[in-house]
């Protein structure tokens, strides 16, 4: 039975990372964890006979039923496909602090080869799937 189905939201601001499920159908937020960058290992554990399947320790946890509430829990979640639990993992181990002026080049960039409609979210996805060092491409 799910307790939960909605978004995963990844909440970056400066060196601060907040992870945020968010309800499908409210847009209530559900739990949420923050931590520094380079910390995720101490909150995100991928299962180990699972590819789609991860264990989040989460520091805000309130039941949508209000049966329940605490200040810590690990929640398993599970993403609908391989190619999403993938971006997921990406996004975490990509997590560092950048250069704003060389990201924003990348992002003109992408934006010149996927068209002028492209979301900002698509870039950002494609900027972080492929290193912009020559020698790890």
């Amino acid at each position: 039975a799910w307790v939960f189905q909605g978004t995963l939201r990844l909440i970056v601001t400066g060196s601060n990372v907040s992870l945020v499920l968010v309800q499908k159908d409210s847009d209530n937020i559900f739990a949420s964890c923050g931590f520094t960058m380079g910390d995720h290992g101490q909150f995100v554990r991928r299962a180990t006979d699972s590819r789609c399947h991860f264990g989040l320790l989460m520091s805000k946890l309130a039941d949508s039923r209000n049966i329940a509430a605490c200040s810590h829990a690990i929640l398993g979640i599970c993403f609908p496909t391989k190619l999403d639990a993938l971006d997921f993992e990406a996004a975490l181990l990509n997590l560092k602090p950048a250069d704003e002026e060389h990201v924003a080049n990348s992002m003109r960039e992408i934006r010149h080869l996927m068209g002028p409609h492209a979301s900002s979210c698509e870039l950002w996805v494609h900027l972080h799937r492929f290193s912009s060092d020559v020698r790890k491409a």
